[in-house]
């Protein structure tokens, strides 16, 4: 797929050679923002494994606060900055901006763990969860074209975004719903409302962004709504992760038999992986008398454990998501621009 992408662009894609253009990069906006980014980022992927309250965490996270202040600095000093702060004084950028971050922390936090609620409650193995999403991911693709068809004939996309958060909300409560008596076509129901949602709202505040910043900081903008759409999904993962083990880890124990030895848990410290590993348990179980009955016991209190768990981020990530609605209100909604527009600015 990246082969044909980049045969696609090669032969393809236009070559634009602006004349008499200087540019200077922003090295310390660069610097100064990686420096934020890829501490937080750490920290972050590390909670699950070592909690919020680890040094590690907590130093790095510490860290990533005092260069965000820094990169701040630092842009209101840059002739061409790397994030205009001048396009936060636009409120629908601002809203974007903001909207793309809750979209990125409820709709990526929580689909992510849909494969573990169906492979550690439902039973399903990888391979049938991972065919079990393709209705969102069909879902997606129509509700993209549609939004798309939409926009070009009514060059409104307010609505796309209050429709598109409102069926993400939607969806989030059915997942909050699921208990381990929820029947597959109950989840794929859930998938197909949120894949129609996905599509609806995904291109609205990249195309809302691009209609209203000012030509000389479209590059910029545009790449601001990315920033931080992936900024809200890597912090949506990470928090609901911790969320998901902390209430997995206190359920799974209270429910442990007692005497059972603490080298047979030590596997269990993380459900992600145990439908992958589970044949190597049984093996290893099975070596032992009264084994596999333990390993049947151990199993089923992980299943009520991950509902607990699982059940928790659901509701947690449905408000997030009613918030989204809530957001996209306050979206200004701008006359779009049309082709003969664009090309008299760049005349």
């Amino acid at each position: 797929m990246g082969l044909i992408a980049a045969i696609a662009i090669l032969m393809e894609f236009p070559s634009f050679r602006p004349h008499g253009v200087a540019r200077k990069v922003d090295f310390a906006g660069v610097l100064t923002l990686i420096a934020c980014l890829v501490p937080l980022l750490l920290g972050l992927t590390w909670v699950t494994d070592y909690g919020w309250g680890s040094m590690r965490v907590e130093s790095l996270i510490g860290f990533s606060i005092l260069m965000l202040g820094v990169f701040l600095f630092a842009e209101t000093r840059a002739s061409e900055p790397v994030i205009p702060l001048a396009l936060f004084h636009n409120p629908i950028i601002a809203i974007c901006s903001v909207a793309s971050f809750v979209l990125g922390m409820g709709m990526f936090g929580i689909i992510i763990y849909l494969p573990l609620f169906m492979q550690g409650v439902m039973g399903v193995s990888a391979t049938q969860s991972g065919s079990l999403l393709t209705p969102m991911m069909m879902a997606a693709v129509v509700g993209s074209i549609a939004a798309g068809q939409f926009t070009s004939r009514t060059g409104r996309y307010k609505v796309l975004a209050l429709t598109g958060s409102f069926l993400l909300a939607v969806g989030m409560i059915l997942f909050a719903r699921m208990t381990g008596d929820t029947l597959r076509v109950e989840v794929v129901r859930g998938m197909v409302i949120v894949g129609l949602g996905i599509g609806l709202i995904q291109p609205v505040y990249t195309l809302a962004v691009q209609n209203s910043a000012p030509r000389e900081h479209l590059g910029s903008a545009t790449a601001s709504t990315q920033f931080f759409r992936s900024i809200g999904s890597t912090m949506g993962v990470s928090i609901f992760g911790s969320v998901l083990l902390t209430i997995y880890k206190h359920d799974f124990a209270n429910g442990v038999p007692a005497g059972t030895p603490s080298i047979a848990l030590r596997p269990f410290n993380n459900p992600l992986m145990l439908a992958q590993i589970r044949p190597q348990l049984e093996a290893g179980f099975g070596h032992y008398p009264g084994g596999l009955q333990l390993l049947k016991l151990l199993m089923a209190n992980v299943r009520l454990s991950l509902i607990h768990g699982l059940h928790a981020i659901f509701v947690v990530g449905a408000i997030i998501m009613s918030c989204a609605v809530v957001l996209n209100a306050f979206l200004r909604e701008v006359r779009l621009k049309s082709r003969m527009n664009v090309e008299t600015e760049v005349g």
